[in-house]
């Protein structure tokens, strides 16, 4: 990546819900799953679910 110009890029990805502004898609998605009270990522061990699976992992 160019620093130049990811740190000027737009924002086009909007929030469905609030209409935050992502430069990417993914971090939107993630995003919206929080608004959604949505917890896709459960630990296998104890069950408790995240809604970031990096969350899960460092659980």
């Amino acid at each position: 990546f160019n620093s130049a110009t990811t740190k000027f890029a737009k924002a086009v990805h909007a929030c469905t819900i609030c209409g935050k502004t992502f430069t990417r898609n993914f971090p939107r998605q993630n995003h919206e799953i929080n608004h959604l009270g949505k917890r896709p990522y459960e630990c296998p061990e104890c069950g408790k679910a995240f809604t970031q699976r990096n969350d899960r992992e460092r659980h």
